[in-house]
């Protein structure tokens, strides 16, 4: 099997993430937390691809998530 170039090329995603880094258990997590009133007794674990936390475009899905009332821990 084969790849062509397009297979390794990536797209950052625009904005600027505005969640925060925390540490949980002794493991640094990303965490996107909704503003105002939101479901406190729910979160979504979002269990990233290899490139982890630090990759700008899982940070801003994770936001975009807690825009939308959902609290995350990445």
């Amino acid at each position: 099997m084969s790849l062509c170039d397009d297979c390794f090329k990536g797209v950052r995603h625009e904005g600027e993430p505005t969640g925060k880094i925390e540490q949980i258990g002794g493991v640094e997590c990303y965490v996107a937390t909704p503003e105002g009133n939101y479901s406190k007794d729910k979160v979504l674990l979002f269990l990233m691809d290899a490139f982890g936390v630090s990759l700008v475009n899982n940070k801003l899905l994770a936001d975009d998530f807690a825009r939308n009332g959902i609290k995350v821990v990445m």
